[in-house]
C-alpha cells in the first residue's frame, strides 16, 4: 500500500481519510497523484464503483497525460481482477498508444498474452521492456517462461542463469532454473541448481526426487540411496522414498528388492498410481501376468473406490486375452472417475481387436463428451480415417479448429481430407484456405500437405518448393518421395520423376495412399524409356 494512502488510513477513519483525499484534490485539482490516491482508497476498502469513477475523472480531465496513462494501468488492474480480460486489454491498448514503450503496461499486456498461449507477442512486448530496463526481474521471469512455452529451453535456461545473479536466492528460481536444465539434459547444471535449492528448503520431497534421478544418472548410486532413505526417514515422504528407492534398484536389477520395497511404498500410500503401476508391471515379468492379475485384483477388492485399480486390472485382463473381464474392469474405473482419459484408448483398443468399429467409435465419442480432451478427438477422427468414413472424420477436424484456432495438426488432417478423399472443386478450395495457416511450418508433414495441395490445384512451381523442403528434412520417407515424383512428372522433368518415384516404391513394406499410382506412373516412365 503506498505510504500516503497507509498514513491517511493509519490517522483517521475510512470515510475521514477519504474525505482528506477528496479535499486535497479540490484544493489542487491538476495533482494526478491525489487522485490516484483517493481511487486506491476507495479500491482498498472495496468500492471498485468509486475506485473506477476517479480514475476515469482523471483520465478524462488530460487523455495524455502521465496521470491519465498510470490511471489506466490502475484501472486495467481492477478489470483484471474481475477477469475482464476485454476491458483491460482495451486500457493497455490505449496506454501505448500514447506510450509505446510504458513499462507497466508493457509487462501487463504481455502476462496477459502469454496466459493465452501468445507466446510470440508475449517476448515481443517483454524485449521493449528489458531494452529499457535490462534487469527487470519481472520481464526476465516472464520472458523465461515465455521461451519455454516456445519450447526454447536454451535461452530459457539463460534467463533464469540471469534471474539467479540479479536477486538474492529465491527457491522457486532455482526450482525452475533445475527443471529446464534437467529438460535440456544439463545433468551437471541442474544438480548445481537442486544443492542450491535444498540449502533454502533441505525437506521438498521434488527437489530431492530430481536429485535422486540425476545421481542415478550419474550412477552415483550410494548418494541416490542415501537421499531416498533420507525421504524413507520421513512420514511425509515415506512412500516416496521407497518408490524412488524402487526404481534405482530397478536401474540395478534387483527385482526382489524393488518388489518390496514398491510394496513399502503401496503401504504407506494405497492411492500410489505410480507404485501400483510399477509393482503390477514387475510382478507380472518376474512372476506371470496371472500373479499380477491376483494381486492387483486384490489391492482393488481392498480399495473398491480407487479408479486406476480398476484400470491397471483391466489393462492386465487385455494383456491376458481376457476381453470380457477386461471391458468389465476397465468399465468400472471409468464409473469411478470418467475424467480417465487412458481408459478411454484402452476399451478402444480392446473393441477394435474385436473388430467392433461401433464400440471403438461410441467409446471415443464418449470419452471426448466428458474430458473435452482434443487427443481423444483425434483418436477418434484417426479411427474414422482408418474405416474410410471420411465425412466423419472432416466434422471432428473441423470442430476442432472451431475451438482452438492454433490446432495445425486438425488443419493438416483435415486439408488433406479435404484434398484427397472429399475431392470437390469446393473442397479444394478449403485445402487451399487451411494451408494458409501450415506454410511458415517446420513440421515436414505440413509442409507436403501444403506441397501436394498445391500439386492437386495445378500450382506446380509452389507445390515444389513445399514438398522439396519436406523431403530435405526427413529424407526418403516413401510417400514424399511419390509426392515429389508426380510434381516433377508434371512439370515435364522426367529423369527426376524417375528418381524419385523409385525412391516411392524401393521399400517393399511401405504403406500409403497412392502406392499404386507411383508404381503404375513409373512402369509408363520406364516402359518408354
Amino acid at each position: 500500500m503506498p505510504f500516503f494512502i497507509s498514513f491517511l488510513l493509519q490517522q483517521r477513519t475510512k470515510e475521514d481519510a477519504i474525505a482528506e483525499a477528496q479535499a486535497l484534490i479540490n484544493d489542487e485539482p491538476d495533482q494526478s497523484d491525489f487522485y490516484l490516491a483517493l481511487s486506491e482508497l476507495h479500491l482498498f476498502t472495496g468500492d471498485v464503483e468509486n475506485g473506477r469513477k476517479v480514475l476515469n475523472t482523471l483520465i478524462d480531465r488530460d487523455p495524455r497525460s502521465v496521470g491519465a496513462i498510470n490511471a489506466r494501468n490502475v484501472l486495467a488492474d481492477t478489470f483484471l481482477k474481475e477477469e475482464d480480460k476485454e476491458s483491460a486489454m482495451g486500457l493497455l491498448d490505449e496506454v501505448l498508444d500514447i506510450e509505446p514503450e510504458n513499462i507497466t503496461a508493457l509487462l501487463k499486456r504481455a502476462q496477459m498474452v502469454l496466459l493465452d498461449g501468445q507466446a510470440k507477442e508475449g517476448i515481443a512486448n517483454l524485449r521493449v521492456v528489458l531494452k529499457n530496463e535490462p534487469d527487470s526481474l519481472p520481464a526476465l521471469k516472464l520472458l523465461a517462461g515465455a521461451q519455454e512455452l516456445e519450447g526454447r529451453l536454451d535461452l530459457a535456461l539463460d534467463n533464469m542463469k540471469k534471474i539467479i545473479a540479479l536477486e538474492d536466492p529465491v527457491l522457486e528460481s532455482l526450482a525452475n532454473a533445475a527443471r529446464i536444465a534437467l529438460a535440456l539434459e544439463q545433468y551437471k547444471e541442474a544438480e548445481g541448481f537442486i544443492r542450491e535449492a535444498l540449502k533454502l528448503d533441505e525437506n521438498n520431497t521434488s527437489l530431492v526426487s530430481n536429485l535422486i534421478q540425476l545421481l542415478v544418472l550419474k550412477e552415483d548410486y550410494d548418494s541416490a540411496k542415501k537421499f531416498a532413505d533420507q525421504l524413507i526417514a520421513s512420514d511425509t515422504s515415506k512412500a516416496l522414498g521407497y518408490f524412488l528407492k524402487a526404481n534405482l534398484e530397478l536401474r540395478l536389477e534387483e527385482f526382489s528388492a524393488a518388489t518390496a520395497n514398491l510394496k513399502k511404498s503401496l503401504e504407506n500410500e494405497p492411492k500410489g498410481v505410480e507404485s501400483l503401476t510399477a509393482l503390477s508391471r514387475l510382478i507380472s515379468q518376474e512372476q506371470g501376468i496371472e500373479k499380477a492379475v491376483s494381486f492387483v485384483g486384490d489391492h482393488c477388492k481392498q480399495y473398491p473406490k480407487q479408479a486406476h485399480c480398476h484400470y491397471i486390472l483391466g489393462s492386465l485382463f487385455a494383456q491376458n486375452q481376457q476381453f470380457d473381464n477386461a471391458i468389465e474392469s476397465i468399465e468400472e474405473s471409468i464409473t469411478l472417475n470418467d475424467q480417465l482419459q487412458p481408459a478411454y484408448r484402452q476399451l478402444a483398443k480392446i473393441y477394435g481387436f474385436r473388430r467392433d468399429i461401433d464400440a471403438v467409435a461410441e467409446v471415443l465419442g464418449r470419452g471426448y463428451d466428458k474430458t473435452n480432451e482434443p487427443s481423444l478427438a483425434f483418436d477418434l477422427a484417426s479411427f474414422y480415417y482408418q474405416v474410410q468414413n471420411y465425412q466423419a472424420a472432416s466434422e471432428i477436424y473441423e470442430e476442432l479448429i472451431e475451438e482452438n484456432e492454433g490446432a495445425l495438426s486438425a488443419i493438416n488432417n483435415l486439408a488433406m481430407i479435404y484434398a484427397q478423399q472429399l475431392r470437390s472443386p469446393e473442397n479444394l478450395k478449403k485445402a487451399l484456405a487451411l494451408t494458409a495457416d501450415l506454410q511458415d511450418a517446420e513440421n515436414p508433414a505440413f509442409l507436403d500437405t501444403v506441397g501436394w495441395v498445391f500439386y492437386l490445384t495445378g500450382d506446380y512451381e509452389r507445390a515444389l518448393t513445399y514438398v522439396q523442403a519436406a523431403v530435405d528434412k526427413v529424407g526418403s520417407a516413401g510417400e514424399l518421395q511419390y509426392h515429389l515424383g508426380m510434381i516433377f512428372l508434371k512439370m515435364g522433368d522426367i529423369e527426376n520423376a524417375k528418381i524419385h518415384l523409385t525412391l516411392a516404391v524401393e521399400n517393399k513394406n511401405a504403406r500409403y495412399e497412392g502406392l499404386d499410382i507411383a508404381k503404375r506412373s513409373l512402369a509408363e516412365l520406364q516402359a518408354e524409356g
